[in-house]
């Protein structure tokens, strides 16, 4: 979970609504999970409904047999300050199909996230991509909130996410050993195995661990962010090299976007190779 400290220039509303969207669920529930030390954590559930006339497309990743993960990104306003942390989500596996999934009007989508238990209380802000066609190679982003993260109110059971995003259909045995693995795995150990996988060409399989690593890392010190950066970058250019240009042009726009782009000119080369390509097949 990558976390940046920004300061919003927006005049943001106390509505959880827009002219397309609407929050009309927020619940929070205690959980824990195994190998982990750091500060407790809760699971929030938040559904979110198109109320325009129209379908609307949202950016995501779609398993199939209505399994769906939507990349629903939050802010967080810190304590007693006008900052605002973003709290970054990234695809975990390659098994879906990333790209634009359909909302259909009325239709509601259930998004699950993880928070620090000292969150509870603070105000947040939903932001997420959408188009109006799948054509549309960037969309925009829409800004949903500010609301503040309630009180737990239940207990759940805890899903790790690297299971949860698996289609549910692929239920054999060497499937379950694999993500029984990735859960046992610490960040740093994922990114070891990673570059195993990576050294043995194994190609499917590091792109997979590269993911959850990016998903799983808490950053705290801009070393730890200059790491990141560089596995994002390493990642977009192994998803070139498997003709999975519209990955890899997501994590470059990311990487350029962000601090600590060091190899800033070259992926803005290889970005434009990415974005002829895609242009190339529609």
């Amino acid at each position: 979970m990558m976390k940046i400290l920004i300061i919003l220039s927006l005049v943001l509303t106390s509505a959880v609504c827009c002219a397309e969207w609407e929050i009309i669920s927020i619940q929070t529930n205690p959980f824990s999970r195994e190998s982990y030390n750091g500060p407790p954590e809760v699971e929030m559930n938040i559904e979110i409904r198109n109320t325009s006339e129209k379908p609307i497309y949202i950016y995501g990743q779609d398993f199939g047999n209505d399994n769906r993960y939507y990349q629903v990104e939050s802010f967080i306003k810190e304590a007693n300050s006008s900052v605002w942390e973003r709290q970054n989500s990234v695809m975990c596996g390659s098994v879906g199909k990333i790209g634009w999934l359909k909302i259909e009007a009325g239709e509601t989508i259930h998004t699950t996230r993880t928070l620090y238990q000292e969150y509870i209380g603070r105000e947040m802000i939903l932001a997420f991509r959408r188009s109006y066609s799948t054509g549309d190679s960037k969309g925009s982003e829409v800004l949903l909130g500010p609301f503040k993260i309630p009180e737990m109110n239940k207990t759940s059971q805890r899903v790790d996410p690297a299971v949860k995003d698996q289609p549910s259909k692929q239920d054999d045995e060497e499937m379950q050993a694999y993500s029984k693995s990735l859960m046992e795995l610490t960040p740093g150990e994922l990114l070891k195995e990673a570059m195993v996988q990576l050294q043995a060409e194994h190609n499917e399989i590091a792109i997979d661990l590269m993911y959850c690593y990016l998903s799983e890392l808490t950053l705290r010190s801009p070393r730890e962010f200059g790491v990141y950066q560089g596995v994002r970058f390493k990642l977009a250019s192994l998803l070139m090299t498997e003709n999975r240009m519209e990955e890899a042009a997501q994590l470059l726009e990311d990487y350029i976007d962000s601090p600590l782009a060091e190899r800033e000119s070259e992926a803005r080369e290889m970005l434009k190779a990415c974005t002829l390509e895609i242009g190339g097949k529609g």
